[in-house]
């Protein structure tokens, strides 16, 4: 098993996805350092400061049980 200590990244990136149904799932970890500051060509989509102040809800689909 391979262990890190993650305060030593500005932004870890992680995703699994899945060959059928929806998409999978994707973990992000931003230093707080970071946020708040995108480039002018970033989407907001990667605007990570929009997703923290949603609560991680920008862009999520709406699921039905």
């Amino acid at each position: 098993m391979f262990y890190f200590s993650y305060f030593q990244f500005a932004l870890v990136f992680a995703g699994a996805q899945k060959n059928i149904g929806p998409a999978g799932v994707t973990l992000v970890i931003v230093r707080s350092d970071l946020l708040g500051k995108p480039s002018a060509l970033c989407p907001t989509v990667f605007n990570y400061s929009v997703m923290a102040n949603e609560n991680s809800l920008h862009n999520t689909p709406p699921c039905f049980w």
